[in-house]
């Protein structure tokens, strides 16, 4: 059964002007909470010290947000300044709009930095959001569940995220072993290129596409270039994507999703998860390349506190 990501999670300088900018997008603010501090949320996320406040917006789909996550302690690090896809982590994400004429009306008005790539129809708008995450807003839904039209809503879908990795077929095993991502074959729908500014000299990419719900993961290695590790002393409280959270709807199937995790040999951050009364829970983890994801359920009729919708 295929696992659904429910959440992609950033750390932002500045929440509100976070959430403004998406908004005026397609999402839609949903809520918030914090400050949240405390040890074992310190500890959950590898962290000596926490403080931080936290917005959601939403997207068309069903259980789909952003969470906008800032962090006061510690203070971010911002991304290197030539930060790019050659970058090893998450990379970007992807929207699907109701009206991609609007959105880009708006880019050229307000004189955004953009970037188009494909054919009409099947376009992309490349740009930065105010962190400098880089974000590729799709004229035409991969999945085939979004028409072109405005008549099923005003409001984006949060489609697509990329995960730069170093080696294609361990991440690959991870998503579908211990997290339960499906293969997403497609054979009607090519994804656009990457544009220079975000590839960053990468002129070739390897790519596996995977599919958890409403949203697909694109697993990149570039081809005959080198990727730029992690520093060190990199945080998940630095500015930039985060994470991935795989939200399930019971506590029996998020048991076991766990227990798969730590049978094929990955750790939790935590021994215990932390626990919301009785209708959540959540746990952080890392796969072998050193990337963050967030196991969770929320049980349904409480997930309106959390910033979703069913």
């Amino acid at each position: 059964m295929e696992t659904p990501i429910s959440q992609i999670a950033l750390s932002v300088n500045d929440r509100e002007r976070s959430r403004s900018w998406y908004q005026q997008i397609g999402l839609e603010q949903t809520g918030g909470m914090g400050p949240v501090s405390g040890a074992h949320p310190a500890q959950m996320l590898g962290l000596t010290d926490l403080e931080a406040h936290i917005a959601w917006v939403a997207g068309h789909d069903p259980m789909s947000q952003l969470e906008l996550i800032e962090f006061s302690r510690p203070v971010p690090r911002p991304l290197p300044e030539d930060w790019g896809l050659q970058y090893a982590g998450y990379g970007f994400i992807g929207l699907v709009v109701p009206d991609f004429e609007k959105v880009l009306r708006q880019f050229r008005s307000a004189g955004t930095e953009h970037t188009i790539t494909g054919i009409r129809n099947s376009r992309s708008i490349w740009t930065r959001d105010p962190d400098d995450v880089p974000l590729e807003i799709l004229e035409k839904d991969p999945l085939g569940l979004r028409r072109p039209a405005r008549d099923d809503g005003e409001l984006a879908s949060i489609r697509t995220i990329s995960l730069t990795v170093g080696d294609l077929a361990k991440a690959k095993r991870f998503w579908i072993s211990a997290i339960g991502l499906t293969e997403y074959h497609h054979t009607e729908y090519f994804f656009n290129d990457v544009p220079g500014n975000l590839a960053t000299g990468v002129a070739d990419w390897e790519e596996e596409i995977l599919k958890g719900g409403t949203v697909l993961v694109r697993l990149l290695k570039p081809r005959n270039s080198t990727i730029v590790a992690r520093t060190p002393d990199h945080r998940l409280s630095d500015t930039g994507l985060l994470n991935i959270a795989v939200i399930m709807d019971d506590p029996e199937s998020y048991k076991a999703l766990c227990e798969r995790f730590r049978k094929l040999g990955y750790a939790f951050t935590t021994e215990t998860p932390m626990l919301i009364a009785d209708h959540a829970a959540t746990i952080y983890g890392y796969d072998d390349q050193g990337n963050s994801i967030e196991i969770g359920y929320v049980l349904p009729g409480h997930e309106t506190s959390y910033g979703w919708k069913r």
